[in-house]
């Protein structure tokens, strides 16, 4: 859960900024539609909480739930709650130095101490034993949290640097025809819905590196062994920019790349480091890459070798197109050496990643009755090209998602 909810605990904060954890509405409970009118003490009203993320939302109160037997001291009994009954009833009370009673009727000022307390329980709303984080966490736990917070151990943390790392923007190698050894490049299937359900007009989905929930616990960074998926976002970035790289011994910086020549698909964020390989094992152990058949390799090895292959012509075969230039956004077709198996997506398998759903890649040859590639076999070398003026570079358009 990253937003507020049914509920969600009400605690003490220092932070004094306002924001949804700590912005209400006062709503009185004779009529909810009130909009202006003075509140005066003993008046009776509800807390609602301000929903700034998902304004249509059930709405949320801020509800005291009284026991029945004594509780621990450090029980949180405040929480906010989508039943509104008489236990979300609060009223406030003047501070008076001899008696409440005397400042009930008069209005209710901003800036000026007073007394809330709940209607049900008539009980004051106060601080636990002067020392709310004390008591919430106790000293053992609280140095402990602080401990973890120091060394980016939280899980808030984690989460933040592997978004830096995943989504930094990046820039793709520009190129209007050919594509060489050495560039920057994203893979494209553009012919596939990039939502589940699909919705008309939304297609497209980048190959790209993803952390799981399992792997963010030690590693906030792509590393040997993070699978592959094929993301929604169109936005070139750190997890789907691939450097195209000499499957040989030979130095093809700048040689330009042509059909059913072999290359591997190196991560561009690992070059100058461990390079990591796009890797696919034709027989693996079962159940060890689960969903996701590709995933990140240190290992130069046969799995680690594509190639790519023209689309079938009425007019031409692939035979007489082998040796041609590869063309940027253009459809293709991306072959596995060491399997002839075409790369595909599964269009019917999709999972919740921590940006939101994303598919799984397909290492499948799918052709129809006249011995053409479908859609979800078909992929670009995705290079955006400015169409005008105005065009503002990708790496000032890019946001995390």
């Amino acid at each position: 859960m990253q937003n507020i909810n049914d509920g969600t605990l009400m605690t003490l904060s220092p932070i004094t900024t306002p924001c949804c954890r700590n912005t209400f509405v006062i709503l009185s409970t004779a009529d909810e539609s009130l909009r202006g009118e003075k509140m005066n003490y003993g008046d009776e009203f509800l807390l609602k909480a301000e929903n700034y993320q998902d304004p249509n939302a059930a709405p949320l109160y801020v509800r005291y739930t009284p026991s029945g037997t004594p509780g621990p001291a450090d029980r949180m009994p405040i929480q906010l709650s989508t039943s509104k009954d008489s236990c979300c009833r609060w009223t406030t009370a003047p501070l008076m130095t001899r008696d409440h009673l005397e400042g009930l009727g008069s209005a209710v000022k901003t800036g000026t101490k007073l007394i809330v307390r709940n209607c049900v329980a008539d009980k004051s709303l106060c601080v636990m034993n002067q020392n709310w984080m004390q008591t919430f966490f106790g000293p053992y736990k609280l140095n402990k949290y602080l401990e973890h917070m120091k060394k980016g151990d939280l899980m808030l943390a984690r989460f933040r640097k592997m978004t830096e790392n995943l989504n930094t923007p990046t820039v793709l190698t520009q190129s209007s025809g050919s594509i060489a050894f050495g560039a920057r490049i994203s893979l494209l299937a553009p012919h596939v819905p990039m939502s589940d359900p699909p919705l008309e007009g939304k297609d497209g989905l980048l190959l790209g590196g993803r952390i799981s929930s399992n792997e963010i616990a030690y590693s906030q960074d792509l590393v040997d062994g993070c699978s592959v998926a094929v993301l929604p976002n169109l936005i070139p970035a750190e997890r789907n920019t691939f450097v195209i790289t000499s499957a040989d011994y030979c130095d093809r910086e700048g040689e330009q790349l042509k059909f059913n020549q072999e290359f591997l698909l190196t991560l561009s964020s690992s070059v100058k480091k461990k390079p990591l390989y796009i890797r696919y094992d034709p027989n693996p152990i079962p159940g060890l890459n689960g969903m996701f058949p590709l995933y990140l390799s240190e290992h130069f090895v046969s799995n680690t070798r594509w190639r790519i292959l023209p689309i079938r012509g009425p007019n031409l075969t692939r035979f007489e197109q082998e040796g041609n230039l590869v063309n940027v956004n253009t459809d293709i077709v991306v072959n596995h050496c060491a399997t002839n198996l075409n790369l595909g997506v599964n269009v019917g398998c999709w999972a919740m990643g921590f940006y939101g759903k994303i598919c799984a890649p397909l290492m499948k040859t799918c052709l129809d009755v006249y011995g053409k590639e479908l859609p979800n076999n078909i992929w670009q070398i995705y290079i955006p090209i400015a169409k005008n003026k105005n065009f503002v570079p990708i790496a000032n358009t890019a946001k995390y998602i």
